[in-house]
């Protein structure tokens, strides 16, 4: 076995290789990693890792022939660094590893961790050497989080960051999660109506009695303060300069506090590697905070896909829309990016709509999606002139949706009265006048 691009060594039974659900870990082909060193014969592990594991972790869940303990054991008596995977331990177990002098014995949790982290870091490494020779930006950013994920996982070989790749590589922050919820609305490509519905899904959320902010992190096109009416609201970038401007935001009674986008495009490449830490500060002082994202992929992306506790990934009626979803999810996956939260929104769905729910389900492979109604043009009239919650009291069915989603992200929380249950809304003749005034303004 070639030992040049491994980084880890797993002894197992034959069972837990063929079966790896025994390990937790159901979607994985170990043999398939080339990684991970997969031993199952006790005496073979024993001799590759005193050969070849100076440096690798070291996993023992057992062997066909030896028990996981005693190979562990004898592992650590030949002078390597070990760790026992014991998903089922007991006291008993932990004070006969430390008499074995094994101290490190890892449950479901920690090993699915450990797990993660070294592939996560290995698919990077990967990246990093198949974009060797190029400076494309989506290049230097793989780059940048391959430095990143060696520099977390101890790995002193690391290759450095060429010359000309931006210097904004930084070491992961220690402190603990935010204590709010932070749901970012993400897209591939524009028109999709991300915007839309990340507004859109923010005034539900504030609407569901929780304190809500919505930030604007589309950092060169952002629109939120427009859709929101708010003109003056304050800038991402003023927050990102004086923090402690974060105190003068408040949600009103039915409005979540909004924080827009820069107005000077110039500064949108400086904040990139800004907007995690204000959106991380703002959890801390809202209940929710839902985030909104540009049409472009990079560095903003996947920063707030680590941060966020969901993401809303929304797809439109293009046959395109799909593709590009699959691009995205490729670059995810090659950037090492958690998919699992991803909830696919299928934006503008009707009876009559392309594609359905279950469409992109089978088109994305089983995806967790959900179907968005068609608001229709009231929607872009009354957000075209800043008027979020007349969407709301006209029970639109795009509002009705998000509503409904909004319910199912924060089951926990106490609720305004339903918005089905309230009595419709009439609007005047004149009214819907000085909203189409108002919206071709614009």
């Amino acid at each position: 076995m070639a030992a040049n691009n491994v980084r880890a060594v797993l002894c197992a039974s034959t069972e837990e290789v063929r079966h790896p659900e025994l390990l937790g870990l159901p979607d994985e082909n170990l043999a398939d990693q080339g990684w991970l060193a997969v031993m199952t014969d006790a005496e073979r592990a024993r001799s590759w890792i005193k050969a070849h594991g100076r440096g690798l972790k070291v996993w023992i869940a057992g062997s066909d022939d030896v028990c996981a303990l005693n190979l562990a054991a004898a592992v650590r008596a030949d002078g390597g660094a070990v760790q026992l995977v014991a998903f089922h331990g007991s006291g008993s177990l932990a004070s006969r590893a430390r008499a074995a002098g094994v101290s490190d014995v890892l449950d479901e949790a920690a090993f699915l961790q450990a797990y993660g982290t070294c592939k996560q870091a290995a698919l990077l490494q990967d990246s990093l050497a198949r974009t060797k020779e190029s400076t494309g930006p989506i290049d230097l950013m793989l780059r940048e989080r391959a430095a990143k994920a060696a520099e977390q996982d101890g790995d002193s070989t690391a290759v450095p960051l060429p010359s000309s790749a931006p210097a904004r590589v930084q070491k992961a922050s220690a402190s603990e999660r935010p204590s709010g919820t932070i749901v970012s609305v993400v897209g591939a490509g524009g028109g999709t109506g991300k915007s839309t519905v990340a507004v859109l899904l923010a005034v539900a959320v504030q609407q569901r009695g929780l304190r809500t902010a919505i930030v604007d992190a589309d950092l060169q096109c952002g629109d939120v303060r427009y859709l929101m009416g708010a003109d003056h609201a304050l800038g991402i970038d003023e927050l990102a300069a004086q923090p402690e401007r974060a105190s003068s935001l408040s949600s009103k009674s039915r409005l979540p506090a909004v924080v827009a986008s820069p107005e000077k495009l110039e500064a949108s490449e400086e904040l990139a590697g800004q907007v995690a830490g204000v959106v991380r500060d703002l959890a801390n002082r809202f209940d929710a905070v839902v985030v909104n994202t540009g049409p472009a992929w990079g560095d903003v992306q996947m920063d707030l896909i680590g941060l966020s506790d969901q993401v809303i990934f929304v797809l439109d009626q293009r046959p395109t829309s799909i593709r590009l979803c699959r691009h995205v999810l490729e670059l995810c996956a090659r950037c090492g990016a958690a998919t699992k939260q991803f909830l696919f929104a299928v934006n503008r769905w009707s009876k009559q709509a392309l594609f359905s729910g279950i469409d992109v389900a089978v088109a994305l492979g089983a995806a967790n999606t959900v179907e968005l109604s068609d608001g229709g043009k009231a929607v872009q009239e009354y957000l075209g002139s800043g008027q979020p919650l007349d969407v709301a009291d006209a029970h639109n069915p795009l509002y009705l949706s998000l509503a409904k989603l909004a319910m199912e992200l924060f089951p926990e929380s106490d609720g305004a009265a339903p918005v089905a249950a309230q009595a419709p809304v009439r609007r005047g003749l004149f009214r819907s006048r000085r909203r189409k005034e108002a919206a071709a303004c614009l």
